[in-house]
């Protein structure tokens, strides 16, 4: 299991909430802090039940209560799966452009392509998020005997990982649906895996606005600067994080 949440409060609280037309500050779901205002998130007034649960055919499910226009609840589920080995591998990459190219200047190459893929691809593990049919977030993760065969070496050039050496990469999560916490159970997922693997440490490069939430996770700082191979901007810092 990639992580689990239960409910702070009781429902009355989302009632109350939806009543009076804004959410209230949830502090803690099982000592993790939950952001207090959801603003950013166009979901309108939307209350999260993390009810981070595996299934029988290992479909982790968030549960969403959200408020209607005529003040009904409804129901909508996101649900995070690996989709290795489907057809849903490629729908990520042209994900990654769509996303990324409204929030930074790609390159011109990748400006033709219309998708974001490299050659790791083929031999790396995928996740997923998914509203319906609808793809929200995903991410992956490689596994690698040799140091030098993982994506954006160079980045720790001047340190010996352990091996086999895991590396996560490629998160993207639609904005609609940011700060609920997708990224960090994606990477969670992806942690988990990385071990279960028998890898012995799990490297990332890391955008600075993605420091404090893996710190929080255990990564430390490590490495050096790097640009991303598909971008101009913002520069990318090593992280790593020992199994």
């Amino acid at each position: 299991m990639c992580g689990r949440y239960r409910l702070a409060r009781k429902k009355e609280i989302l009632a109350d909430s939806l009543r009076c037309g804004e959410l209230r500050p949830l502090t803690r779901l099982e000592g993790r802090r939950v952001p207090e205002r959801m603003d950013t998130c166009p979901i309108a007034r939307r209350f999260i039940h993390h009810s981070f649960q595996k299934n029988a055919n290992s479909i982790y499910t968030f549960i969403h209560f959200s408020a209607s226009s005529t003040g009904q609840d409804s129901m909508a589920d996101l649900q995070v799966r690996e989709i290795t080995g489907t057809d849903l591998v490629p729908t990520t990459f042209r994900l990654r452009y769509e996303v990324w190219s409204a929030e930074t200047k790609l390159l011109p190459h990748i400006q033709k392509q219309g998708l974001i893929a490299d050659a790791h691809e083929a031999h790396a593990r995928h996740w997923a998020v998914l509203d319906g049919g609808e793809l929200m977030a995903a991410a992956r993760m490689c596994i690698h005997e040799v140091q030098e065969e993982s994506p954006d070496a160079s980045t720790f050039s001047r340190i010996r990982l352990s091996t086999p050496v895991a590396t996560i990469n490629r998160l993207v999560v639609r904005p609609s649906v940011r700060n609920v916490g997708l990224a960090k159970q994606l990477d969670e997922c992806r942690i988990l895996a990385a071990r279960d693997s028998g890898a012995k440490c799990v490297a990332v490069t890391a955008a600075p606005t993605r420091f404090d939430a893996l710190q929080r996770l255990g990564f430390r700082l490590a490495g050096d600067w790097i640009q991303p191979s598909f971008c101009e901007s913002p520069a990318m810092h090593g992280m790593l994080l020992m199994l």
